[in-house]
């Protein structure tokens, strides 16, 4: 059988979020995402950390970390290259929302912590965050991590 890039990318990516659940956590296993829509976007890499995923139902929620190519202008008036977010996965819905974020001065979250936000604060979760975060990734992350829970 064949499989395109794609595709490929996605089984591997499902069987890892798949194993991750299998074991004890530890912390800050990232497995990386890559496609020409990144560079598209402005986005050197996306990220999910494996032993941070939590099947719930509906869904799950884990860790990602996205890296930009260039600085972006936070609305607070910080410019950050990476942040490291709690995505929530609406398997039903098939829909991603982040809860929280926290911005860093360089690439895969490293430097100095710039700033962060949560929907639980006044103002909640900026503008145009999950965007910023190509479609495709995101449907990526979507399929895998709800590949990843276990039938009931």
């Amino acid at each position: 059988m064949l499989y395109s890039r794609r595709g490929l990318r996605f089984c591997w990516l499902a069987a890892a979020l798949a194993c991750a659940g299998a074991g004890p956590a530890h912390a800050e296993q990232w497995f990386r995402l890559e496609g020409p829509e990144l560079e598209a976007a402005n986005v050197a890499t996306v990220e999910i950390d494996l032993d941070a995923l939590h099947p719930r139902n509906p869904g799950a929620d884990a860790v990602i970390r996205v890296s930009l190519q260039e600085p972006k202008l936070h609305p607070g008036g910080f410019n950050y290259r990476s942040f490291i977010a709690t995505a929530l996965f609406d398997c039903q819905r098939r829909a991603v929302s982040l809860t929280s974020a926290a911005y860093f001065s360089e690439t895969a979250a490293a430097g100095v912590r710039l700033g962060s936000d949560s929907v639980a604060r006044h103002g909640g979760m900026p503008d145009g965050l999950l965007d910023s975060i190509p479609a495709s990734a995101r449907r990526a992350l979507l399929r895998a991590s709800c590949a990843a829970i276990p039938a009931s």
